[in-house]
C-alpha cells in the first residue's frame, strides 16, 4: 500500500513538471568586438557564457565586451536634409549621440535612426528647376533629399553634366559628357594611347560636324557624317558585319564623290519639244508640207521668168531704137516685145490659177 501510494505521488509531481509553466530567465543579447566592422553579438542566458565566446575568438584582452546590441548606425535629421555617423558602435551609445546631434530627446521626431549601414558618402546631384534654366548641383548625402532641396525639379545623379571635346593628336575627337573638367579629362585618357601626342579637353563643345570614309573591299565606300569618332566607327563596323578585317575606316579620308555625268542638251526635254527640234534640224528650208515646197518653186520660177522677161523687154527696145528705119529690126523687135508680154501674161496666169487650186484643195 505504501508502495502504490509512493509511485502514485511520484507520478503527479512528473505531471506537474511537465505541465505547469515555469519562469525561466529568458537569453540576453551581449556584444563583443573591436571596431563596428568586427563587432559580434551573442544571445546568452549569463554574461559568463557569451564572454567565453568572445575569449574563444579574439582572445584575453583584444576586445571590449559589453550587453547590448553593437554594429553599423547612422542617423538622419529630416529637418536638415542631413545624415551623420555616430563615432560610436554601440546601439545605445549611437542613438543617443544622435540625439544629441539634433538637440535632444525633444526633436526626436526629427531624427532617423539607422541599423546596419553607414550613412552614403556625399554625392553630386544636378538640379534643373524648370525645363530650360541652369542646372545646379546640389551635395548631399541621398537623392531623396536633393529632390527635395531641389523642390520638383529634375534631379540627375552625377552632378550637372555639359558637353566636352577630346581631341587627340589634333586629328580625332571624342564628345565626353562629365559633371567637371577633372572627370572630362579623365573620360578622356581613355581614347589616348601613349604613342598620342596627348589628349586637349575642351569645354562647352562638341566635336565638329565631319566627314568619315567606311572602305570594305567587296562594297562600296559607305559615307558616314558625325562629329564623334568612335561612334562613326561602331556605325562602321555595323556596315561591316562580322568580318571586321576587311573593313577599314578612315577618319581623314571621306569617302571620294560620285562621279556625275552630265546632262546633255536634250535631257528633261518633252516629246514636243524633241519633234520640234528634228523637225527643225531635218528641214533647213522651214517647210510646213508639200504645199510649201511647190508654192516656193513657183515663186523661184516666176522670178526666174521674170528676169528674163526684163531682158528680153530691154532687148527689145534695144533693137526697136537701133533699127534707124530697118523695117525686118522693127518687126523683130515688134515680136520679140509680144511674145515676151504673152509669157508674161500666161505666167501670171498659171500662177492665179495654182493659187486658187491650192488654196480650195489643201485647207490651211
Amino acid at each position: 500500500m505504501k508502495k502504490n501510494t509512493l509511485i502514485l505521488f511520484l507520478l503527479l509531481a512528473g505531471a506537474v513538471f511537465l505541465f505547469v509553466p515555469i519562469d525561466r530567465a529568458e537569453a540576453e543579447v551581449w556584444s563583443c568586438g573591436r571596431d563596428a566592422e568586427s563587432c559580434m553579438e551573442i544571445p546568452s542566458d549569463s554574461m559568463d557564457g557569451a564572454n567565453l565566446k568572445c575569449i574563444e575568438r579574439y582572445g584575453y584582452g583584444n576586445y571590449r565586451f559589453f550587453q547590448g546590441e553593437c554594429g553599423k548606425f547612422s542617423c538622419d535629421s529630416r529637418k536638415n536634409r542631413i545624415c551623420k555617423n555616430p563615432t560610436s558602435w554601440i546601439k545605445d551609445d549611437a542613438r543617443a549621440e544622435c540625439l544629441s546631434w539634433v538637440g535632444g530627446v525633444e526633436n526626436e521626431t526629427d531624427l532617423m535612426f539607422n541599423v546596419g549601414s553607414f550613412c552614403p558618402p556625399l554625392t553630386d546631384f544636378g538640379c534643373t528647376r524648370v525645363k530650360g534654366a541652369k542646372c545646379e548641383n546640389i551635395k548631399t548625402s541621398r537623392k531623396s533629399y536633393a529632390e527635395e532641396i531641389c523642390s520638383g525639379g529634375t534631379v540627375t545623379d552625377g552632378g550637372c553634366q555639359e558637353n566636352y571635346a577630346c581631341y587627340v593628336t589634333g586629328s580625332d575627337c571624342n564628345n565626353v559628357i562629365a559633371g567637371s573638367l577633372d572627370d572630362a579629362t579623365k573620360q578622356c585618357k581613355n581614347f589616348c594611347t601613349e604613342g598620342d601626342g596627348g589628349c586637349i579637353v575642351k569645354s562647352k563643345q562638341r566635336c565638329p560636324v565631319r566627314d568619315f570614309g567606311c572602305y570594305k573591299n567587296d562594297l562600296p565606300c559607305k559615307p558616314i557624317r558625325g562629329d564623334d569618332v568612335s561612334k562613326a566607327a561602331l556605325e562602321c563596323s555595323a556596315y561591316c558585319g562580322k568580318v571586321y578585317d576587311k573593313c577599314n575606316f578612315f577618319p581623314l579620308k571621306p569617302c571620294p564623290e560620285p562621279v556625275v555625268e552630265k546632262p546633255g542638251p536634250l535631257a528633261g526635254a518633252t516629246p514636243e519639244a524633241l519633234k520640234a527640234l528634228a523637225n527643225t534640224n531635218a528641214n533647213k528650208a522651214k517647210f510646213g508640207s508639200p504645199v510649201d515646197l511647190i508654192n516656193r518653186a513657183i515663186k523661184i520660177l516666176m522670178a526666174f521668168i521674170g528676169s528674163i522677161s526684163l531682158v528680153l523687154y530691154i532687148w527689145s527696145g534695144f533693137l526697136w531704137i537701133t533699127a534707124s528705119g530697118n523695117a525686118e529690126q522693127v518687126t523683130k523687135a515688134k515680136t520679140t516685145m509680144v511674145w515676151t508680154t504673152l509669157g508674161v501674161g500666161m505666167m501670171l496666169a498659171s500662177y492665179m490659177l495654182a493659187s486658187f487650186l491650192f488654196s480650195a484643195i489643201v485647207p490651211k
